[in-house]
């Protein structure tokens, strides 16, 4: 295991900004982040076995995690018309359904709570807050902190998070905006216009975009030229981000949801965000798929 150099600052009504402090008069260095959506933990179709293999990765790189939303499906609740008791993991048939998700979300998480970033709400939470005035997300959040002394920052639905590249005397910031998501992204464009081209025309300055919530994975980079101090103009890449889940609803295509709304099967996984720097060339993003 290396040495973790990331630390998260946040303060009230300001944007979470996570420090990474470079070891002194290093010429090269590497810091990945896991930037998930869409684990859906509580869900008979959701990939455990994936998801612990990507957190173990992440203790033992130092890595950080980002997750945007869609980490409880929540979907047996009396409240959702889509309940079905075959759907019911054994360690949730409790009276105290919300109660047996955050215990077992604690637990689960508890051995990688000091490597998530943030965590941020997705459609399934924010319903369950509007039909049962249960906020699941700040609850596991305010466990880890309080339990754990996990750093991580309750975010909203969409929002930013500024990194900070330390080395010697330089700082390098890198900002990234995300949404968990909406609408159903669509069979043949994968939520691309929406994200790449609608989303840039009114949140203006982010290096990175980030999207959950339609099951679709993709990364794609459009340089663009910025005017910076003295007068200087720059060419730097922007990078747009749609981010897998981890519930593999389709399965072998025989039936259910999925198949029956005749919907395509969904990549699985998440999406590596790497920071790489060089004494020559500064510093560079890259991403790479956790599959």
């Amino acid at each position: 295991m290396t040495e973790r150099v990331w630390t998260v600052e946040s303060r009230a009504g300001r944007v979470p900004t996570v420090h990474i402090r470079l070891p002194n008069r290093c010429s090269s260095y590497e810091q990945k982040f896991l930037l998930r959506s869409d684990v859906h933990f509580d869900s008979t179709s959701s990939r455990s076995d994936m998801e612990i293999r990507h957190l173990e990765e992440v203790l033992s790189s130092c890595s950080g995690i980002l997750d945007f939303g869609d980490l409880f499906d929540v979907m047996q609740s009396p409240f959702d018309k889509r309940q079905s008791k075959s759907d019911l993991r054994q360690e949730h048939k409790r009276s105290d359904y919300f109660n047996s998700l955050i215990d077992t979300a604690v637990n689960r998480y508890a051995k990688y709570a000091d490597c998530f970033v943030m965590m941020s709400p997705g459609n399934h939470e924010t319903k369950m807050l509007s039909r049962a005035s249960v906020d699941l997300t700040a609850w596991l959040v305010q466990r880890l902190q309080s339990d754990y002394k996990s750093p991580v920052v309750l975010n909203g639905y969409s929002g930013w998070v500024r990194f900070v590249i330390h080395r010697d005397n330089e700082r390098h910031t890198r900002k990234l905006w995300y949404t968990h998501g909406y609408g159903g992204g669509g069979e043949v464009t994968k939520n691309v216009i929406q994200l790449s081209n609608r989303v840039p025309v009114y949140i203006e300055g982010a290096d990175i975009y980030v999207c959950g919530h339609t099951h679709n994975q993709w990364w794609m980079t459009y340089p663009r030229l910025r005017l910076v101090k003295d007068g200087v103009v720059e060419t730097r890449d922007c990078h747009f981000v749609q981010l897998p889940t981890y519930k593999d609803e389709y399965r072998d295509g025989r039936g259910g949801f999925a198949v029956e709304s005749g919907h395509s099967p969904r990549p699985l996984g998440a999406w590596w965000l790497v920071f790489q720097y060089s004494y020559h060339s500064g510093i560079h993003i890259d991403f790479r798929r956790a599959v």
